[in-house]
């Protein structure tokens, strides 16, 4: 379960607001964690098939 769900669930039925902004600072944490591991990883991938990917393009017409 994502972890901003309880603290935001806890803000909308119980009227919790102080629930409410620590949803707020778990979401955006959460995003920018999610964020950087997928540049990291999209990166890494992007490195290892670049060299297949580059050759494939010169095989097209007028490159």
């Amino acid at each position: 379960m994502h972890p901003v769900f309880i603290p935001a669930i806890l803000a909308v039925f119980a009227g919790a607001t102080g629930a409410g902004w620590v949803s707020l600072g778990i979401g955006l944490v959460w995003g920018a964690v999610v964020f950087a591991g997928g540049v990291l990883i999209g990166g890494a991938r992007f490195d290892a098939s670049a060299p297949r990917l580059l050759a494939q393009l010169r095989t097209f017409a007028g490159a």
